[in-house]
């Protein structure tokens, strides 16, 4: 675990209107569920956008650049084994290339005054936090929003001192610990190193991270929260890292349509002390700190769309299917027997959630096949939406080469496997308006 639950709960509980919950996500819960009983026993950890993208990025760290690429293309180079490999190459022939660079800059203290420990030293010193994000390249299909860029803040590092900081009135405490067992910084492996050893040639002492990133949480202008489907990042030293974003619009765009979304920036400073007791932690982070800017992407005029249905005795599924020029996503809105939707509900109880999952034959997923025999590498994003009769199962699949003149997906069963009887066909002539 590369960074401790505290630090998790913390940023969670700043911006918990923008990145989803376990419990706001019911899709997730049948991996989670699967994962833990086929694993050791887990602490439960809270999942969001956000964890995934940071140990992304570190897992990630300082190699050279491929040459003559731009962000799209080197991420995809850092990630060739992923699924996003394909769709990465595409984008990097597709988008538009942008080259915009945004300032982001804390504001100034309201009625500052001169601090009188380190706690309030750190906070007043997070007013004067900066960073500048280059949106690279963009791609919108008028259902997708997708985005390069580039980060980088000379305020993201450490500092170190001697003692025990004062101004903090409580510390999560891991006793007979050292730094680097558990609790760990968001900085590259050579950083924590330098970290662990000066912590450990000392009596009592500590480290401070600052730490600045974009938040993966984008609304459009109004307000309106974007989900976001995939993003991918790795960095080129400790202040600096690229990656990209993909988000899921609402609908209505067309050809030409301008969307207008909102990026925000945030900072955390986490303190680490050490003695010969164990390693305390703390962190500070400021809402008022939080800084965005407005970013504009233009619908291209490439996404065409396709729908179908198919009723069995057992269940209704209508499926609608967008093709761009990246990939081929969309849709099957299943209506069917109680026990399905529920199978799709988050639960505490895993001895109920085993029942519900395992207890019905309901579709969990689809498989493509294209012009009557080419297999589309794929896999199913999720189920974000839900009520009292039907689940919509998000799709995505690789786009293959040449024509496409039909598609055909075949349930996945949780109990059967593949149903090919109930398959849903889809002729690709002229695009549905």
């Amino acid at each position: 675990m590369k960074r401790d639950e505290i630090y998790r709960g913390l940023v969670r509980g700043a911006i918990d209107s923008g990145l989803s919950s376990i419990d706001e996500r019911p899709s997730l819960w049948p991996d989670i569920q699967e994962k833990i009983k086929g694993e050791k026993k887990m602490k439960k950890k809270i999942s969001t956008a956000l964890v995934f993208a940071l140990a992304a990025m570190l897992a990630l760290t300082g190699a050279a650049l491929a040459t003559g690429l731009d962000v799209f293309g080197q991420v995809r180079e850092k990630m060739a084994d992923e699924i996003s490999y394909e769709r990465l190459g595409l984008l990097e022939e597709t988008a538009a290339t942008v080259g915009r660079t945004f300032r982001f800059a804390a504001p100034a203290a309201v009625d500052a005054q001169e601090p009188q420990n380190d706690r309030e030293r750190l906070m007043l010193a997070q007013h004067d936090f900066t960073a500048d994000l280059t949106i690279d390249q963009i791609y919108c299909d008028g259902r997708k929003l997708y985005y390069s860029f580039t980060f980088s803040s000379d305020d993201i590092g450490i500092e170190a001192g001697k003692g025990k900081p004062t101004g903090f009135e409580t510390w999560d405490e891991h006793p007979g610990e050292r730094f680097g067992e558990s609790l760990h910084i968001a900085l590259s492996r050579k950083t924590e190193e330098e970290a662990v050893r000066y912590l450990s040639s000392q009596e009592s002492a500590y480290i401070v991270e600052n730490y600045l990133f974009c938040a993966d949480s984008v609304t459009l202008e109004d307000g309106t929260e974007l989900q976001i489907i995939d993003s991918g990042y790795f960095a080129l030293d400790d202040s600096h890292y690229m990656g990209y974003r993909e988000y899921l619009l609402p609908d209505g765009y067309q050809a030409g349509d301008e969307v207008r979304f909102v990026i925000t920036m945030m900072g955390t400073t986490s303190v680490f002390y050490q003695d010969e007791t164990g390693v305390y932690a703390n962190d500070i982070f400021q809402r008022e700190c939080m800084v965005s800017v407005i970013a504009s992407a233009s619908v291209s005029q490439s996404l065409n769309t396709y729908s179908s249905v198919v009723k069995t005795g057992e269940y209704e599924a209508l499926a609608e299917l967008y093709i761009s020029d990246v990939d081929i996503s969309g849709c099957v809105k299943i209506t069917g027997p109680e026990e399905w939707i529920k199978a799709w509900e988050p639960c505490d109880d895993e001895e109920e959630f085993e029942r519900r999952w395992n207890g019905s034959d309901f579709v969990k997923d689809y498989k493509l096949i294209v012009n009557g025999e080419f297999e589309c590498t794929g896999y199913m994003l999720g189920v974000f939406r839900r009520d009292e009769t039907s689940y919509t199962l998000d799709l995505r699949y690789d786009l293959p080469e040449g024509e496409i003149d039909s598609l055909e997906l075949i349930p996945i069963r949780r109990q059967s496997g593949e149903t090919p009887e109930e398959s849903i066909a889809v002729q690709c002539g002229e695009p549905q308006p």
